[in-house]
């Protein structure tokens, strides 16, 4: 999925974040995000709004 340009997810249960992220996202929303930060391969250009509310996230691995 590497032009995914917009991913939400709520009410799932997973142990780990994903290993891949696409770089066309411009809107992320991830309900209790379990990892503690996004891959090392996202480059979130693109990105326009992101939602980790109830997250685990410490570094989100952009330059913020």
């Amino acid at each position: 999925m590497t032009k995914l340009r917009l991913l939400k997810i709520h009410n799932v249960d997973v142990s780990e974040g994903p290993e891949y992220l696409s770089n066309e996202l411009r809107f992320l929303e991830w309900h209790a995000y379990p990892s503690k930060s996004l891959p090392a391969c996202f480059h979130p250009d693109e990105l326009v709004e992101l939602y980790m509310s109830c997250s685990s996230i410490e570094n989100y691995g952009m330059n913020v």
